[in-house]
């Protein structure tokens, strides 16, 4: 399991961007106590559902001739 600035490190953010993801609800967690961990199946599924897929078909030409025709 791993802390707020484990995981804020794992995710090359600042504990407070984690802090806030855990109050909005954005990322799962566990409550021990008063404190707050996260297993590695918590970071894999908020990167997962956060990851922007790409738009672009490269190897697929345009009828204009390309980007810069």
């Amino acid at each position: 399991m791993f802390t707020i600035k484990e995981t804020a490190k794992k995710l090359s953010v600042h504990p407070v961007s984690v802090r806030r993801w855990v109050q909005s609800g954005a990322i799962d967690h566990l409550k021990i106590g008063k404190s707050v961990r996260f297993t590695q199946e918590h970071i894999d599924k908020f990167i997962q559902v956060h990851t922007v897929k790409a738009k672009t078909n490269y190897g697929e030409s345009s009828k204009s001739g390309g980007v810069n025709a």
